[in-house]
Protein backbone atom coordinates (compact mmCIF):
# COMPACT_ATOMS: atom_id res chain seq x y z
CA UNK A 1 0.00 0.00 0.00
CA UNK A 2 1.14 3.68 -0.24
CA UNK A 3 3.88 4.51 2.28
CA UNK A 4 5.48 7.38 4.17
CA UNK A 5 7.98 7.99 5.99
CA UNK A 6 10.38 10.76 7.75
CA UNK A 7 12.84 13.09 6.34
CA UNK A 8 16.20 13.37 4.62
CA UNK A 9 17.24 9.52 3.34
CA UNK A 10 16.01 6.61 1.31
CA UNK A 11 14.28 3.46 1.55
CA UNK A 12 16.37 0.32 0.44
CA UNK A 13 14.85 0.72 -2.96
CA UNK A 14 15.83 4.18 -3.26
CA UNK A 15 12.75 6.04 -2.51
CA UNK A 16 12.24 8.93 -0.47
CA UNK A 17 11.44 8.93 2.97
CA UNK A 18 10.30 12.71 3.13
CA UNK A 19 6.26 11.75 4.29
CA UNK A 20 5.97 12.22 0.20
CA UNK A 21 3.45 9.11 -0.84
CA UNK A 22 4.64 6.26 -2.61
CA UNK A 23 2.43 4.28 -4.79
CA UNK A 24 2.40 0.69 -5.23
CA UNK A 25 1.95 1.76 -9.07
CA UNK A 26 2.32 5.23 -10.40
CA UNK A 27 0.39 5.15 -13.95
CA UNK A 28 1.10 7.63 -16.26
CA UNK A 29 -1.78 8.42 -18.49
CA UNK A 30 -5.97 7.34 -17.79
CA UNK A 31 -7.03 6.37 -21.15
CA UNK A 32 -7.59 2.84 -21.97
CA UNK A 33 -4.33 1.52 -21.27
CA UNK A 34 -3.52 3.45 -18.34
CA UNK A 35 -7.30 2.96 -16.43
CA UNK A 36 -6.90 -0.87 -17.25
CA UNK A 37 -4.17 -1.55 -15.45
CA UNK A 38 -4.68 1.21 -12.65
CA UNK A 39 -8.12 -0.81 -11.63
CA UNK A 40 -6.94 -3.94 -12.03
CA UNK A 41 -4.13 -3.06 -9.56
CA UNK A 42 -6.37 -1.49 -7.38
CA UNK A 43 -8.92 -4.63 -7.40
CA UNK A 44 -5.71 -6.81 -6.43
CA UNK A 45 -5.53 -4.68 -3.73
CA UNK A 46 -2.57 -2.20 -4.59
CA UNK A 47 -2.14 1.79 -3.98
CA UNK A 48 -2.38 3.07 -7.43
CA UNK A 49 -1.73 7.54 -8.59
CA UNK A 50 -2.81 7.78 -11.98
CA UNK A 51 -1.35 10.97 -13.37
CA UNK A 52 -3.25 12.58 -16.57
CA UNK A 53 -2.62 15.60 -18.61
CA UNK A 54 -4.71 18.65 -18.10
CA UNK A 55 -7.06 18.65 -20.55
CA UNK A 56 -7.32 21.46 -23.09
CA UNK A 57 -10.44 23.61 -23.42
CA UNK A 58 -12.82 21.09 -21.35
CA UNK A 59 -12.08 18.72 -23.74
CA UNK A 60 -10.83 14.49 -23.05
CA UNK A 61 -7.14 14.91 -23.28
CA UNK A 62 -7.05 10.83 -24.17
CA UNK A 63 -7.34 9.50 -27.39
CA UNK A 64 -9.49 7.06 -26.16
CA UNK A 65 -12.23 9.02 -25.36
CA UNK A 66 -12.78 9.90 -29.36
CA UNK A 67 -12.41 6.24 -30.49
CA UNK A 68 -15.10 5.99 -32.87
CA UNK A 69 -14.40 2.23 -34.50
CA UNK A 70 -14.96 -0.61 -32.66
CA UNK A 71 -13.23 -3.51 -31.66
CA UNK A 72 -12.63 -6.78 -32.52
CA UNK A 73 -12.77 -9.23 -30.89
CA UNK A 74 -13.88 -12.96 -31.24
CA UNK A 75 -17.09 -14.51 -30.23
CA UNK A 76 -15.95 -17.73 -28.34
CA UNK A 77 -19.67 -18.92 -28.95
CA UNK A 78 -19.99 -18.25 -32.67
CA UNK A 79 -18.71 -21.57 -34.54
CA UNK A 80 -17.90 -19.72 -37.71
CA UNK A 81 -15.13 -17.59 -35.48
CA UNK A 82 -11.79 -18.58 -33.70
CA UNK A 83 -8.31 -16.82 -32.08
CA UNK A 84 -6.62 -18.52 -35.12
CA UNK A 85 -8.99 -17.41 -37.91
CA UNK A 86 -8.73 -13.72 -36.38
CA UNK A 87 -4.96 -14.38 -36.21
CA UNK A 88 -5.27 -15.08 -40.04
CA UNK A 89 -7.02 -12.45 -40.74
CA UNK A 90 -4.80 -10.25 -39.14
CA UNK A 91 -1.69 -11.78 -41.20
CA UNK A 92 -3.76 -11.16 -44.39
CA UNK A 93 -4.29 -7.57 -43.84
CA UNK A 94 -0.78 -6.58 -42.37
CA UNK A 95 2.04 -9.25 -44.44
CA UNK A 96 5.06 -9.42 -43.10
CA UNK A 97 4.72 -6.48 -40.97
CA UNK A 98 2.74 -8.36 -38.12
CA UNK A 99 4.52 -9.85 -34.87
CA UNK A 100 2.59 -13.25 -35.36
CA UNK A 101 3.26 -14.13 -31.20
CA UNK A 102 2.44 -10.95 -30.19
CA UNK A 103 -0.99 -10.63 -32.34
CA UNK A 104 -2.02 -14.37 -31.06
CA UNK A 105 -1.30 -13.41 -27.38
CA UNK A 106 -3.09 -9.53 -27.67
CA UNK A 107 -6.13 -11.61 -30.12
CA UNK A 108 -6.63 -14.44 -27.22
CA UNK A 109 -6.87 -12.12 -24.91
CA UNK A 110 -9.83 -10.18 -26.45
CA UNK A 111 -12.59 -11.83 -24.74
CA UNK A 112 -11.73 -11.30 -21.46
CA UNK A 113 -10.77 -7.79 -21.82
CA UNK A 114 -14.34 -7.22 -23.12
CA UNK A 115 -15.52 -9.37 -20.24
CA UNK A 116 -14.01 -7.18 -17.30
CA UNK A 117 -14.54 -4.19 -19.17
CA UNK A 118 -18.35 -5.12 -19.25
CA UNK A 119 -17.93 -6.44 -15.39
CA UNK A 120 -16.54 -2.49 -15.00
CA UNK A 121 -19.95 -0.94 -16.08
CA UNK A 122 -19.22 -0.53 -20.02
CA UNK A 123 -21.99 -0.83 -22.40
CA UNK A 124 -22.28 -1.87 -25.42
CA UNK A 125 -24.66 -2.11 -28.50
CA UNK A 126 -26.79 -5.50 -28.25
CA UNK A 127 -28.85 -7.54 -30.58
CA UNK A 128 -32.87 -8.43 -29.54
CA UNK A 129 -31.93 -11.56 -27.70
CA UNK A 130 -29.34 -9.58 -25.58
CA UNK A 131 -26.06 -10.47 -27.59
CA UNK A 132 -23.31 -8.19 -27.94
CA UNK A 133 -23.76 -6.94 -31.61
CA UNK A 134 -21.05 -7.45 -33.86
CA UNK A 135 -20.76 -6.12 -37.70
CA UNK A 136 -18.16 -7.25 -40.05
CA UNK A 137 -15.30 -4.23 -41.34
CA UNK A 138 -12.56 -4.02 -43.56
CA UNK A 139 -10.09 -6.81 -42.85
CA UNK A 140 -12.12 -9.42 -41.10
CA UNK A 141 -13.81 -12.28 -42.83
CA UNK A 142 -16.40 -12.82 -40.24
CA UNK A 143 -18.37 -10.31 -38.35
CA UNK A 144 -16.81 -9.66 -34.86
CA UNK A 145 -16.38 -5.95 -34.31
CA UNK A 146 -18.60 -4.77 -30.96
CA UNK A 147 -19.81 -1.01 -30.91
CA UNK A 148 -20.97 0.98 -27.93
CA UNK A 149 -23.61 3.89 -28.91
CA UNK A 150 -22.98 3.20 -33.12
CA UNK A 151 -19.63 5.26 -33.03
CA UNK A 152 -18.93 6.61 -29.53
CA UNK A 153 -16.72 3.17 -28.14
CA UNK A 154 -14.01 5.28 -27.12
CA UNK A 155 -16.22 7.80 -25.16
CA UNK A 156 -17.96 4.59 -24.01
CA UNK A 157 -15.35 2.94 -22.58
CA UNK A 158 -13.12 6.24 -21.25
CA UNK A 159 -16.54 6.70 -19.20
CA UNK A 160 -16.59 3.22 -17.74
CA UNK A 161 -13.03 3.50 -16.74
CA UNK A 162 -12.99 6.48 -15.64
CA UNK A 163 -16.06 5.52 -13.71
CA UNK A 164 -14.41 2.34 -12.59
CA UNK A 165 -11.35 4.14 -11.20
CA UNK A 166 -12.97 6.95 -9.07
CA UNK A 167 -14.76 3.60 -7.12
CA UNK A 168 -11.81 2.18 -6.52
CA UNK A 169 -10.50 3.26 -3.09
CA UNK A 170 -6.72 2.93 -3.14
CA UNK A 171 -7.20 4.96 -6.72
CA UNK A 172 -5.83 8.60 -6.92
CA UNK A 173 -5.56 10.50 -10.33
CA UNK A 174 -4.25 14.02 -10.36
CA UNK A 175 -3.85 16.07 -13.82
CA UNK A 176 0.00 16.63 -13.85
CA UNK A 177 2.35 17.10 -17.29
CA UNK A 178 5.44 15.17 -17.01
CA UNK A 179 8.58 15.85 -18.40
CA UNK A 180 11.01 13.67 -16.56
CA UNK A 181 11.77 10.25 -15.47
CA UNK A 182 13.16 9.87 -11.79
CA UNK A 183 16.07 6.84 -11.86
CA UNK A 184 17.68 5.56 -8.84
CA UNK A 185 20.31 3.70 -10.80
CA UNK A 186 19.29 1.25 -12.96
CA UNK A 187 15.66 1.91 -11.96
CA UNK A 188 12.93 4.34 -12.54
CA UNK A 189 11.11 5.40 -8.80
CA UNK A 190 9.05 8.50 -10.11
CA UNK A 191 7.83 10.98 -12.67
CA UNK A 192 8.95 14.78 -12.22
CA UNK A 193 6.04 17.35 -12.94
CA UNK A 194 5.35 20.91 -12.92
CA UNK A 195 3.26 19.93 -9.79
CA UNK A 196 5.68 18.22 -7.95
CA UNK A 197 7.42 14.17 -8.19
CA UNK A 198 5.31 11.49 -7.77
CA UNK A 199 6.66 8.50 -7.05
CA UNK A 200 5.88 4.55 -7.52
CA UNK A 201 7.34 0.77 -6.48
CA UNK A 202 6.32 0.64 -10.31
CA UNK A 203 5.94 3.25 -13.01
CA UNK A 204 4.32 2.10 -15.92
CA UNK A 205 3.95 4.86 -18.94
CA UNK A 206 0.87 4.72 -20.71
CA UNK A 207 0.99 8.15 -22.27
CA UNK A 208 -0.78 7.44 -25.97
CA UNK A 209 0.06 8.61 -29.45
CA UNK A 210 2.10 11.39 -31.04
CA UNK A 211 0.07 12.50 -33.60
CA UNK A 212 0.08 16.16 -33.00
CA UNK A 213 4.06 15.68 -33.90
CA UNK A 214 2.03 16.38 -37.53
CA UNK A 215 0.41 19.14 -39.00
CA UNK A 216 -2.76 16.90 -39.74
CA UNK A 217 -4.17 14.79 -37.45
CA UNK A 218 -7.77 13.58 -35.71
CA UNK A 219 -6.32 12.74 -32.68
CA UNK A 220 -6.91 15.26 -29.47
CA UNK A 221 -4.11 18.09 -28.79
CA UNK A 222 -2.83 15.77 -25.81
CA UNK A 223 -1.34 13.14 -28.33
CA UNK A 224 2.38 15.05 -28.74
CA UNK A 225 4.34 11.47 -27.59
CA UNK A 226 5.41 12.57 -24.18
CA UNK A 227 5.68 9.36 -22.78
CA UNK A 228 7.82 8.19 -26.10
CA UNK A 229 10.41 11.05 -25.25
CA UNK A 230 10.42 10.58 -21.61
CA UNK A 231 11.16 6.59 -21.94
CA UNK A 232 14.19 7.09 -24.60
CA UNK A 233 15.34 9.55 -22.57
CA UNK A 234 15.87 7.01 -20.00
CA UNK A 235 17.40 4.88 -21.54
CA UNK A 236 14.57 2.59 -23.00
CA UNK A 237 14.76 1.24 -26.65
CA UNK A 238 11.94 2.28 -28.72
CA UNK A 239 10.96 1.04 -32.12
CA UNK A 240 8.80 1.14 -35.15
CA UNK A 241 8.40 4.91 -34.74
CA UNK A 242 7.59 4.74 -38.36
CA UNK A 243 3.73 3.79 -37.76
CA UNK A 244 1.67 6.62 -37.43
CA UNK A 245 -2.27 6.56 -37.95
CA UNK A 246 -3.64 8.83 -40.18
CA UNK A 247 -7.10 8.09 -39.90
CA UNK A 248 -9.23 7.33 -43.37
CA UNK A 249 -11.86 10.42 -42.29
CA UNK A 250 -8.57 12.75 -42.70
CA UNK A 251 -9.59 12.62 -46.60
CA UNK A 252 -12.88 13.77 -47.87
CA UNK A 253 -13.24 11.90 -50.72
CA UNK A 254 -13.46 8.38 -49.07
CA UNK A 255 -15.72 6.23 -47.11
CA UNK A 256 -15.13 4.34 -44.03
CA UNK A 257 -16.70 1.44 -42.20
CA UNK A 258 -18.48 -1.91 -42.95
CA UNK A 259 -19.55 -2.05 -46.65
CA UNK A 260 -16.98 1.34 -47.18
CA UNK A 261 -14.70 1.34 -50.27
Amino acid sequence: MTTTAGSGSTDPQGFPLDGTAVADLLVVGAGVAGLTAAVAAADAGLAVTVLFKPSTGGAPSTSTAYAQGGIAVVDPSDPEDSIDRHVADTVAAGGPLVDVVATRSILADGPAAVDRLISWGAEFDRRPDGRLKRTREGGHTVSRIIHAGGDATGAEVQRALTAAAKSRFTLTARPAQAYALLADGDRIVGVRTAEGDAFGRTVLLATGGAGHLFSSTTNPLGATGDGIALAEAAGADVRELEFVQFHPTMLFTLARGAGGR
